[in-house]
């Protein structure tokens, strides 16, 4: 197998689009994986406080996730404001645990990475950032 340069790394178009058919909505949406300034907004974004330990926001997770991860044809966020994604956490609970866990899967995230996400989120001892 070849090595890669940055050039061809920067090229390749590797962000995952899947197809979901929503008959609720009498349609189909599609789900896409998050790229890496996504991912990292989505880790920092789903992590609280509480009793002086980190845990992910359970209340925000599949809103935040769904309003990453839906796009439109040409890929950019079909909820991306926080009225829009107010307005898609209005849908069926049905319909977005559905979609959620699409989003879950292409994204690769599961308990374990949820579980991850936390703990990476702690800061250092010496008070400096993680790095990834």
């Amino acid at each position: 197998m070849a090595l890669l340069s940055r050039e061809a790394i920067v090229a390749v178009d590797d962000l995952k689009i899947e197809r979901v058919t929503v008959p609720e909505w009498g349609g189909e949406v599609l789900i896409r994986t998050m790229n890496g300034i996504e991912r990292s907004q989505f880790d920092s974004d789903i992590i609280v406080e509480r009793n002086g330990e980190r845990d992910v926001d359970k209340q925000r997770f599949f809103s935040e996730l769904l309003s990453r991860t839906l796009v439109g044809e040409e890929g950019s966020r079909l909820f991306a404001s926080p009225e829009e994604v107010r307005q898609l956490m209005g849908k069926s609970g049905e319909v977005l645990t559905r979609l959620g866990q699409v989003a879950l899967r292409i994204n690769g995230l599961s308990r374990e990475s949820q579980e991850e996400i936390t703990k990476n989120s702690e800061p250092a001892p010496n008070g400096a950032s993680h790095s990834a």
